[in-house]
């Protein structure tokens, strides 16, 4: 990969992955509370 276009590609994936991220782990989240809320 040609560097310039890691370093102006690069954060943009980083950043999209861990928005990505923090979506699922939000989702997982959801889903616990909501089992929870079941069991109670």
């Amino acid at each position: 990969m040609d560097s310039a276009v890691y370093f102006t590609q690069g954060p943009l994936i980083f950043l999209s992955l861990l928005s990505l991220k923090k979506l699922l782990t939000n989702a997982d989240n959801l889903l616990f509370y909501n089992t929870i809320l079941e069991r109670s």
